[in-house]
């Protein structure tokens, strides 16, 4: 639904998901994207943090999973200007020990976290 611009009505569902089952993580992700789209940024960055909380407990945690959401903290950080608290989630995304599997995944996005933290070191006294 957010794919094809309907974010009001994943929104809805993705929330009705949320309260029907309230334990699952299954909801959580597209409740967080859809209220990043939607311009909902302390209610998004709230999600990812429980989501990050989450996926990070597991016994085997998905570091896909993790990056993603460090990812999308970094960029609400941003969006948000609170740079300080985006440049802590992208120091933590950059030292995931990530799969070559993974890595290939989030090859782009992982570059321009690089490039981020590059900037801070160069604007830096």
């Amino acid at each position: 639904l957010m794919d094809c611009g309907q974010t009001e009505q994943a929104l809805q569902l993705a929330l009705q998901g949320r309260e029907r089952f309230p334990d699952s993580r299954h909801f959580l992700f597209p409740l967080a994207q859809a209220q990043l789209q939607s311009g909902q940024l302390a209610k998004a960055d709230s999600l990812y943090t429980l989501l990050l909380q989450q996926v990070t407990k597991d016994q085997q945690p998905s570091r896909y999973n993790e990056f993603y959401c460090l990812e999308k903290l970094v960029n609400i950080n941003l969006e948000r200007g609170m740079r300080e608290q985006a440049l802590y989630h992208c120091d933590r995304a950059l030292a995931l020990p990530l799969s070559p599997t993974v890595q290939k995944r989030v090859e782009e996005k992982f570059e321009s976290l690089l490039l981020l933290s590059a900037q801070r070191e160069t604007s830096e006294p």
